[in-house]
């Protein structure tokens, strides 16, 4: 779900009634997040109790990452050869069946780093292979031009779920353990696994049979120009410099070892996403100026800074967590700003009929070199204090906005306003 969350981000510019069938979705997909935001966070809690490394979160993450990758290289196969409808429906069942795993492990003992690897992989590798026909059973269910108004509405409530879900998650976890969190997620696959196998058969891959664009032609449309290879370099940079989830657990360990200290975190690095939704819905077609961009990576540099330094002054306990969470808000709403407009310039400058792959594309380079970020930084956070490495991701963002405003008074970065959606 990270995928559709991040890319509702960039269709919020717009505004619109959806269908009482994607209304429906929506309400189902509210409880189905309360429960896999409750699970994942246990999972990575797991991963990183079971040798307190935080290496060890960041290669569950990548696993998520890395077969999601390898899950969309067929991904449009799948949706032009099966229904849309029957590939959502199997999409939910397989993850409901999937996230067994877990609880079967904790039922019978403890929940292995290999268990929690194999489990988030194959998670992954289902989003990827269905991530064209979710699109398409919105598009199906939507009027025309209407499906990022659907996946906005969806996105903005599976954000609550995993606001109330992460706290919620804590708190359980931290009471009676991590078996209760994993029941409940897969009974949560339940309500949204009978909303989708109601849904009218209204595509069965009809609107993904048209020609498919050359790759080339549409990268050419994207990288064609100095301003837009230097805008989309700064992007990717942002994204790195963002404090990546594995992290978010070494972070709260150190102001405490309560696992309702790590859900605590957790939900603020949602809530950063959550109050990015509605500021860049104000921006409006304003929202990929270069100045604003500028402004989004300041604040993600200011967040990482005073996360750094908290630590580093010994902050802990209830107090301690609380500002941890609002620095790490802060950096979250700076970073889902700032990265929005890697999707929002590629959505204005490739063709309709290249959007969609130049979209895909950039994405899938943006989710590499988070990977291997995340990967790097699990590994330096095991070796030195994880306070060190945000200060100096805070300092190398500030470094960032400073060549984003020489940039743009040369007038080297792109400032071509979003699209109406």
């Amino acid at each position: 779900m990270r995928i559709r969350t991040h890319l509702s981000i960039s269709a919020l510019a717009g505004r619109g009634d959806v269908s009482p069938e994607v209304r429906r979705i929506g309400a189902a997909q509210l409880v189905s997040g309360l429960g896999s935001t409750g699970a994942s966070l246990a999972l990575y809690y797991l991963a990183f109790t079971g040798g307190g490394r935080a290496s060890d979160a960041a290669i569950a993450s990548a696993a998520w990452t890395v077969l999601y990758i390898l899950g969309t290289l067929v991904s449009r196969t799948v949706a032009v050869r099966f229904d849309h409808r029957h590939v959502f429906v199997a999409e939910v069942a397989l993850k409901a069946v999937i996230y067994c795993i877990p609880l079967v492990f904790a039922l019978i003992g403890t929940v292995s780093l290999a268990a929690v690897v194999v489990t988030l992989g194959l998670a992954g590798l289902v989003a990827g292979v269905t991530q064209p026909a979710y699109y398409e059973v919105l598009q199906d269910l939507s009027p025309p031009n209407g499906v990022a108004v659907a996946n906005a509405f969806i996105g903005s409530r599976f954000a609550v779920s995993a606001i109330v879900g992460a706290l919620a998650g804590g708190v359980v976890f931290a009471a009676v353990g991590a078996t209760w969190l994993f029941f409940v997620n897969v009974l949560s696959y339940l309500p949204l696994l009978w909303v989708v196998a109601r849904l009218p058969k209204r595509g069965s891959g009809a609107t993904s049979t048209a020609p498919r664009p050359p790759l080339g032609a549409a990268l050419k449309a994207v990288f064609g120009t100095r301003r837009m290879r230097l805008g989309i370099v700064i992007d990717l940079l942002v994204i790195v410099l963002a404090i990546p989830t594995p992290l978010l657990t070494k972070l709260a360990n150190g102001v405490g070892s309560s696992a309702t200290y790590y859900g605590i975190v957790a939900a603020a690095s949602s809530l950063g996403m959550a109050l990015a939704m509605p500021f860049l819905t104000r921006l409006k077609r304003r929202r990929t100026a270069p100045g604003v961009v500028i402004g989004c990576i300041v604040a993600l540099a200011v967040g990482s800074l005073l996360v750094g330094l908290l630590g580093a002054i010994g902050v802990s306990g209830v107090s301690g967590v609380i500002l941890l969470a609002v620095a790490i808000t802060v950096a979250f709403v700076g970073s889902y700003s700032a990265a929005d407009k890697l999707l929002a310039v590629v959505q204005v400058t490739a063709s309709a009929t290249e959007r969609a792959v130049a979209i895909a594309t950039v994405s899938i380079v943006a989710m590499a070199a988070a990977t291997v970020a995340n990967l790097v930084e699990g590994v330096l956070a095991d070796a030195i204090p994880v306070w060190w490495i945000q200060i100096v991701a805070g300092l190398l963002a500030a470094i960032l906005a400073t060549v984003g405003v020489v940039a743009k008074r040369r007038g080297w970065l792109p400032s071509e306003p979003a699209p109406a959606t």
